[in-house]
């Protein structure tokens, strides 16, 4: 089986400053009121199950755990149907696509107990995100990134208006992949974030993650302080930045005024991980959001942080 430490309990806010379940504090803050064509900062924090999974260590299951990275991993109860071949039919066979998928699912390695995908799940602007699919004949399903993805390509952007740019809520492709999967092949109810388990598979003794963003759609430079305390180990920090590409807009994320993505004009979706050896992760921290060149079109940007507080 695999077993969860403790029941996830999420908390998706608005609020200026965030605390830590229970396990210390990590502040946040919007440095300056709320402008026309400022979004003020949307967030949310998870636990990750710190807990080796026993569903890696079964010689007759094959997850990739040292290739995998950030994931999210869901078990469907037993009292629920679950044929392994209908999965592989539904993902695999059938090229119509759904809300979450942009078509048909790559095929990356297949045994008699479980199967492992790419999936192509549809993201904002038309563009696809694809994520790796894993599941098995005992239930579980397993969307996760490579090892050597930042956490913040898990971003599901696909909610932000991109005429008027407004980020209500934090999303994630690895969810939307799981979801796939229960509503799509198994006619289930879709999970919430809260009811997901989630897991950094290169990181072992990560026990919480905190993902926080911001969009413009006019020329603005929007900056958002956090700090970390020195009980925390931190051991990620990863950004993306969306560019809508039309009218001229432009986009570029600072971090303590070095740059975290260089200026991007195209239409984009680009992922980059901060290199902590050149960068104290503790104390302020201040993230830099500028649109530059024009007052139309939008931009984007979302943070992630990976740690967990030092024992």
């Amino acid at each position: 089986m695999l077993p969860l430490r403790s029941k996830l309990r999420p908390l998706l806010l608005v609020a200026a400053v965030l605390t830590a379940l229970g396990i210390g504090q990590v502040g946040l803050w919007h440095n300056d009121s709320p402008q026309p064509g400022l979004e003020a900062p949307r967030n949310i924090r998870l636990q990750l199950s710190a807990q080796a999974w026993e569903l890696a260590q079964q010689e007759s299951l094959a997850f990739p755990t040292e290739t995998a990275g950030f994931s999210v991993f869901h078990r469907v109860p037993s009292s629920q149907e679950f044929k392994k071949s209908s999965l592989d039919e539904t993902l695999l066979g059938k090229a119509k696509s759904s809300v979450r998928r942009a078509g048909p699912a790559k095929l990356v390695e297949i045994g008699e107990t479980y199967t492992i995908l790419s999936v192509p799940i549809v993201n904002i602007d038309g563009q696809t995100s694809p994520v790796n699919l894993y599941y098995d004949t005992q239930g579980w399903i397993v969307a996760y990134l490579d090892q050597d993805a930042p956490a913040s390509q898990a971003w599901q952007a696909r909610a932000l208006n991109t005429q008027v740019p407004k980020l209500e809520n934090i999303e994630t492709t690895l969810l939307d992949t799981v979801n796939e999967v229960l509503v799509e092949a198994l006619a289930l109810p879709a999970l919430l974030s809260q009811e997901a388990g989630y897991y950094h598979w290169q990181y072992p003794n990560a026990t919480g993650f905190l993902m926080f963003g911001s969009a413009l759609g006019t020329i603005a430079n929007e900056q958002v302080a956090f700090a970390v305390p020195d009980s925390f180990d931190v051991y990620e920090i990863s950004t993306s930045l969306w560019v809508s590409g039309s009218d001229g807009a432009c986009g570029e994320v600072t971090l303590d005024g070095a740059t975290a993505i260089a200026k991007q004009c195209n239409r984009s979706f680009t992922h980059q991980a901060s290199d902590l050896t050149k960068l104290s992760p503790h104390g302020a921290r201040n993230l830099s959001l500028a649109q530059t060149e024009s007052n139309k079109g939008a931009t984007g940007a979302l943070t992630a942080l990976v740690y967990s507080a030092k024992q």
